[in-house]
């Protein structure tokens, strides 16, 4: 448990009549702050989980403990979603964040784009089996590429690209099952959208 006190600045929670997770923005941009009320002890146990590869960052007995803090280091935990969980004998709660490179992320604040643009299109070819993407990166932000499987939501793609200037890449979707994928290029909170079917 954290015992020296800490700045936090802004708040997103996640709270049931038992209990309450908040993940909050620490002084320092490359720590956030994991805070947990513990009403009544009803929680035994809390875990941290990369949604995308299902690695456990950790997982800590809270059963004596009415609130608990944990000072988590960004800088340390690769681009993703995230989810906290409180476990217990008759209840859970979870709360989900993003880490985009070494920061918390606000997903709401992204702006989102469904059309080529002059910096970025994307082609895919008369067989539909290669899925062209290309980008300008004039800011050089840090760019990631993702495919998720829109009718389950899950990602089975999250590629850090790096920081180039020109950016191109060709993305095979022969392995891909039939179904409806989305193509995402993040470059700092604009995200790059391309929706596509496989259909044999």
């Amino acid at each position: 448990m954290l015992l020296t006190l800490v700045v936090l600045l802004g708040i997103s929670a996640q709270a049931s009549e038992k209990g309450l997770i908040e993940v909050n923005n620490h002084v320092n941009p490359k720590y956030t702050v994991i805070s947990v009320i513990n009403n009544d002890y009803s929680f035994d146990n809390i875990e941290i989980q990369c949604n995308y590869t299902g690695k456990t960052l950790m997982s800590e007995s809270i059963k004596e403990e009415v609130s608990y803090q944990k000072l988590i280091n960004l800088k340390n935990i690769s681009n993703g979603r995230y989810t906290v969980s409180l476990s217990g004998n008759t209840e859970s709660i979870v709360k989900e964040y993003d880490v985009l490179n070494g920061k918390l992320f606000n997903r709401e604040s992204a702006q989102d784009i469904y059309e080529d643009t002059k910096q970025t299109r994307f082609f895919m070819d008369e067989n539909n089996e290669n899925l062209t993407v290309s980008h300008i990166n004039a800011d050089k932000e840090q760019l990631i590429f993702v495919v998720t499987n829109l009718e389950n939501q899950k990602n089975i793609e999250y590629i850090e690209e790096g920081r180039q200037l020109g950016y191109s890449n060709i993305y095979n979707t022969e392995y891909l099952r039939k179904g409806t994928y989305r193509a995402t290029l993040i470059s700092g909170d604009i995200f790059y959208h391309y929706d596509f079917e496989v259909i044999r």
